[in-house]
């Protein structure tokens, strides 16, 4: 009779134990994920704020071209 209540035991804790393991696994599947999906928003942030400054230096550039036609054309 100990050694069956032992058993019995033994195989409810081993099962608490897979179940807990399995929740486990699910759980770090999840954060792993949300992770994943925080460094692609994160890069992708960087990414369109380089692209942005970027465009600002061209808008710049082509400004400073046009000024200086300009003041070309009202030399001459």
């Amino acid at each position: 009779m100990i050694k069956t209540t032992a058993k019995i035991a033994s195989q409810i804790i081993n099962n608490v134990d897979q179940e807990l393991l399995m929740i486990l696994k699910a759980d770090v599947q999840i954060q792993r994920a949300k992770i994943k999906t925080k460094l692609i928003n994160l890069a992708t942030i960087n990414f369109d704020k380089a692209l942005y400054q970027l465009i600002k230096e061209d808008i710049q550039f082509v400004k400073a071209k046009l000024s200086n036609q300009q003041n070309l054309a009202i030399a001459i």
